[in-house]
């Protein structure tokens, strides 16, 4: 493989080498990663989904005021 830069081909030998993982750094990335993902989208989600209630909730209690208000 040759990486270009400038406009020149560079040969695999000068470009730094990569190491696999310890068994830690795969941890981290195949479980810790994901979960954590999904733990803050749920925690979105729960937000989201309390503002929606609560603006619903208003929203009927302003309409219920108003109707008594017009009788």
């Amino acid at each position: 493989h040759y990486y270009y830069t400038a406009g020149e081909a560079l040969p695999d030998e000068v470009m730094p080498k990569l190491h696999d993982r310890h068994l830690a750094g795969k941890v981290m990335e195949n479980v810790v990663n994901p979960v954590g993902a999904i733990g803050i989208g749920a925690m979105l989600l729960t937000f989201v989904g309390a503002g929606v209630l609560k603006m619903i909730g208003r929203r009927n209690e302003v309409s219920t005021s108003e109707n008594q208000e017009d009788k």
